[in-house]
């Protein structure tokens, strides 16, 4: 007389749409006394998934073993086996793909190179990081703390929570960018990006002890410039303000690496923070004098570099403007943008 009719293992899975579960479901078919069953056709249905065949046959064990396919909404998804008025129930998820990034969709925030640097602007390319998003979502308004999830978006570094600076998708790109925590150590490392339900880990993410970049912006001639602010008053260097010979500025940059005393994590630079490497500057193909660099009070994953002009320097329109810095017996340079011009 038949007992029962069981699922012995397989429930309890997840898949993303069309996938197929990583386990076959098994099902057991037993008497009164749990003794296995053999040789009885077992009809099998499913909800939200494939089936790897719509009955089978009880071996010596009173088992029957299936493959499932996860369908195509996500949510639950059932499978029920039948033989008579006995039946047992499987359920699976079918969970959301996360965004389509690799350890190569990282990169310095400023300068675009491949890597990020602990309390660095860091930004992360790829499909599915903002898919309802339309144009930029800050997050802030320049002041008080970055959030953690923004846009639906969150992400780990070294298990660490990472805040949020924006989530764009421009024009089908789509980007988040974020600062690396300064708990990060330097060296390989898994990152973890949500957005919504789904979820990717991304292992071997290069984070580096410091990767210069300068922050830029497009001039009106469709040119990049270099972020240089004049000390002497506050204005920025363009194309028609020129730079002065002479003149003492300011270039923001991410990616310094580490400073005495150290910044904390989505907490804005203070005064004295000073960069523990030395950091260099050139000019037309010129190393200028470096008068200090810091991390940049009042902001959040932003350094300053404070240099000067040489009277000696050429004037000139759309110069070069490179920032390097020593780390470990290496000289590690960042980004190449133009700076407007000297006078």
């Amino acid at each position: 007389m038949i007992g029962a009719l069981t699922l012995s293992s397989g429930g309890g899975q997840t898949a993303f749409p069309g996938d197929t579960y990583t386990n076959p479901l098994i099902f057991v078919l037993t008497d009164t006394q749990g003794r296995a069953l053999s040789s009885f056709p077992i009809t099998l249905t499913s909800v939200n998934a494939t089936l790897s065949a719509t009955s089978a046959t009880t071996d010596s064990q009173g088992r029957i073993s299936i493959t499932a396919q996860a369908g195509t909404t996500t949510g639950a998804a059932t499978v029920t086996a039948t033989y008579l008025t006995f039946s047992a129930n499987a359920s699976l998820t079918v969970i959301p793909r996360g965004p389509s990034v690799t350890n190569q969709s990282f990169y310095n925030g400023a300068s675009f190179q491949v890597g990020l640097s602990p309390c660095s602007i860091g930004t992360v390319f790829g499909n599915g990081l903002a898919p309802n998003v339309q144009g930029t979502v800050n997050g802030s308004q320049g002041f008080g703390p970055l959030p953690y999830t923004l846009a639906n978006v969150s992400i780990s570094i070294a298990g660490v929570a990472t805040p949020i600076v924006s989530v764009s998708n421009s024009n089908g790109q789509q980007q988040v960018s974020f600062q690396t925590p300064c708990e990060v150590r330097p060296g390989p490392s898994t990152v973890v990006v949500n957005v919504g339900a789904g979820s990717t880990t991304v292992q071997n993410v290069a984070v580096n002890a410091a990767q210069p970049g300068i922050f830029t912006y497009l001039g009106p001639n469709g040119k990049v410039y270099g972020v240089v602010q004049s000390a002497a008053d506050g204005s920025y260097v363009t194309p028609t303000n020129l730079a002065r010979r002479g003149g003492t500025y300011f270039m923001y940059v991410t990616g310094l690496g580490a400073t005495t005393p150290q910044p904390q994590t989505n907490a804005a630079g203070v005064a004295g923070q000073n960069v523990a490497n030395t950091v260099l500057v050139g000019i037309n193909n010129a190393g200028v004098p470096v008068i200090g660099a810091q991390y940049a009070p009042g902001l959040v994953g932003v350094y300053y570099i404070v240099f000067t002009i040489p009277q000696t320097s050429q004037p000139g329109l759309d110069q070069s403007l490179v920032v390097a810095e020593q780390i470990n017996g290496l000289t590690i340079f960042g980004n190449n943008p133009l700076l407007p011009g000297v006078q």
